[in-house]
């Protein structure tokens, strides 16, 4: 187990710097969102979706290495894990459900992970960068899209959110209690 100086601290200096990038950007996609609502091409939401997709496959493949391999952190098993696909394809579709999911996973769930960070690494190891990278985009997709584009769900959404992830729940906690 690492010591408590080799695992990241809430609410010290650097967080509070990473929570002010964190907020910068998402006001800046409000502000970017806002402006585009109206736009007839997907072109900065397709790049957004793109740059999610380059960013976390890498992080995802990284932790799944040989070497930094680890049955309980390495495996996609986290919301977090599925949360950026449903982004960068909310991003590329616009569609009622992904919109949904993600407004759910990542204004709700995933938000919380970047208040009360549970990190196991610091500055400058690869899943230091992982985590926040991860975590930053998922809300900025969502923010983007709900307060910059102003897509939200409807109940029909919210019923299908709750059911996916009812199942991931139920699947997560069978391979928890299998693999124990």
């Amino acid at each position: 187990m690492p010591l408590a100086a080799d695992r990241f601290q809430a609410f010290t200096p650097q967080h509070y710097l990473l929570m002010a990038i964190f907020l910068a950007g998402a006001c800046g996609l409000v502000a970017v969102g806002r402006s585009r609502r109206r736009a007839a091409d997907d072109r900065f939401d397709r790049a957004l979706a793109v740059a999610i997709v380059v960013v976390t496959v890498p992080s995802q493949l990284y932790q799944l290495a040989p070497w930094d391999f680890s049955l309980g952190s390495s495996l996609p098993l986290a919301l977090c894990d599925f949360a950026w696909i449903v982004g960068a394809w909310a991003l590329w579709t616009h569609a009622p459900v992904p919109t949904a999911l993600i407004y759910y996973w990542g204004l709700t769930l995933t938000t919380q992970a970047i208040l009360t960070p549970s990190l196991g690494e610091t500055f400058p190891n690869p899943r230091y960068f992982m985590f926040w990278s991860m975590h930053f985009l998922i809300v900025w997709s969502a923010v983007y899209l709900t307060f910059g584009l102003g897509l939200g769900p409807g109940w029909r959404e919210y019923r299908i959110s709750l059911a996916v992830t009812l199942a991931w729940a139920v699947l997560t906690y069978a391979f928890a209690s299998w693999s124990t």
